[in-house]
Parts: structure tokens; sequence; C-alpha cells
């Protein structure tokens, strides 16, 4: 799917994805669990990676595409082990409810 496209929801695909998987478990527009707006796939980076590089790469201003690059690379490398048992948790809990 390209960004910003939205799923199909003809009536037939609907019936079928209605079918075999039950009304509760579609993401999509027009089931009970709606589809993001303008939404690719969500994955761990969309809920907290890119947000977390925002924070700490941006904290001061960049001087070239260089220095951009090494931030982000340092920023990556620095993320421990424990740091990211902590966000899947997290995610694991917040699709959990």
């Amino acid at each position: 799917m390209q960004n910003g496209a939205p799923p199909h929801i003809a009536t037939p695909v609907k019936q079928l994805l209605n079918l075999h998987f039950g009304n509760g478990r579609i993401i999509s527009r027009h089931f009970p669990t709606a589809w993001p707006p303008r939404s690719p796939d969500l994955n761990t980076c969309d809920f907290w990676l890119s947000g977390y590089l925002k924070d700490v790469v941006y904290g001061d201003p960049i001087a070239n595409l260089a220095e951009l690059r090494n931030r982000i690379t340092q920023h990556i490398h620095n993320i421990t082990t424990e740091t990211l048992r902590s966000v899947w948790n997290m995610l694991f809990c917040a699709f959990s409810s």
C-alpha cells in the first residue's frame, strides 16, 4: 500500500474479509477497528524510534549532512537492549488493551 492511499473497502472485499476473519479482527474504515488515516502499516519505528531520534538528533543545531548522519548513527548505537525491551512491552500492552 502506498502512503496515504486508502485501503480497499469495496463491499465484496469487506464481505470476504468478514467471512474469513470476523468483524472484530479487521482494521479498516467501516469496521469496528478503524484504519489510521493516511497511514502505512504501523510498526515499532512509527510508535517510538522516529520520535525518539527527532528529539535527540535535533536537540542542537546541525551544521551539515555529515553531522546529521553521525548523530543518527550515534544515537541508534546508544539505544540499549533494556530500552528496546521496555518499548516492546509498552507496545504489547497498548495493542493488548
